[in-house]
């Protein structure tokens, strides 16, 4: 299913109901922290890979800051 990222605009293809080991999303490791950022920001939406790399980049870089 094509859908749109709500963060950058792009389209991407989602396969969630249909092959979610194969969807463009599945190719991203989130930590617990990012998971529960999505959840609150972007709840019951997917996001593209690209954006949700960079989220992770930044929470990853944010948590590094805090040592």
């Amino acid at each position: 299913m094509e859908k749109t990222c709500p963060r950058c605009g792009a389209t991407f293809i989602c396969k969630e109901h249909e092959d979610i080991r194969n969807c463009q999303c599945a190719s991203v490791r989130l930590s617990e922290n990012t998971r529960t950022l999505l959840q609150t920001r972007y709840a019951g939406r997917c996001l593209c890979a690209r954006c949700l790399s960079e989220i992770e980049a930044e929470m990853a870089g944010k948590a590094g800051g805090e040592r």
